[in-house]
């Protein structure tokens, strides 16, 4: 019964889990052991709305990207309307709320990480 519990727990963090971030917390894991394993258990809401915003930021970051396909393929033609028209439509602007949305949630969990006895400086620099 144990057993099952603990893979069951091990495959909910999974599915949380994509490649680069993977890394960090097969670090954490290692490095905090309980204290690790405490945070993602307590603060399982605050890591799912974290990863609601990195959709969003990855969004925005996808949309900064063709309007800089865009910026390049109009450079040589001289004719910048269809980038002026994508600037217009104000994508800084998602970047900013998304920014304003994210820093706060990381704040919060490098907040409850110090109280679990984690170090955040690891994870967000």
């Amino acid at each position: 019964m144990l057993f099952s519990e603990l893979q069951k727990q091990e495959s909910d963090l999974e599915a949380y889990l994509r490649f680069p971030v993977k890394i960090y917390v097969v670090r954490a894991e290692e490095q905090y052991g309980e204290q690790w394993q405490r945070f993602v258990k307590n603060d399982r809401r605050l890591i799912d709305q974290i990863y609601q915003e990195l959709d969003r930021k990855e969004v925005y970051s996808e949309l900064s990207e063709h309007f800089v396909d865009l910026l390049r393929a109009e450079r040589g033609g001289g004719n910048t309307n269809l980038a002026d028209e994508f600037e217009a439509m104000g994508v800084k602007s998602v970047g900013i709320h998304v920014w304003r949305r994210l820093n706060p949630l990381l704040k919060k969990a490098a907040d409850r990480m110090k109280k679990e006895g984690i170090d955040p400086k690891r994870f967000f620099g």
